[in-house]
């Protein structure tokens, strides 16, 4: 990562952004860290948040359907509501 004792990191990093010929992407904790701010200026910001349970719930439902598989409403509830937003979890 670029945290602790990383020097040049950061420049690095936004020399090999413009040299690239594919997209890099870059996963941040903290888009705000005052280490970030330059690199900030160089890439596509994509803001992405926890699907609800209704969401997993309706995804699991799908992809149920799809394969074939016959579920029950409360079931799927409560996988959605056990998994914490991940579906990796339920579909893994």
């Amino acid at each position: 990562g670029m945290s602790g004792g990383d020097r040049g990191g950061v420049a690095d990093l936004i020399q090999t952004i413009h040299k690239a010929k594919i997209p890099i992407i870059c996963i941040a904790n903290d888009k705000y860290n005052q280490k970030l701010k330059s690199l900030r200026n160089h890439t596509l910001e994509l803001d992405f948040h926890k699907p609800t349970e209704d969401q997993v719930a309706r995804r699991c439902l799908a992809v149920a359907q799809r394969e074939g598989l016959a579920v029950n409403e409360s079931t799927l509830k409560e996988l959605a509501r056990s998994c914490n937003g991940d579906l990796r979890a339920v579909l893994g």
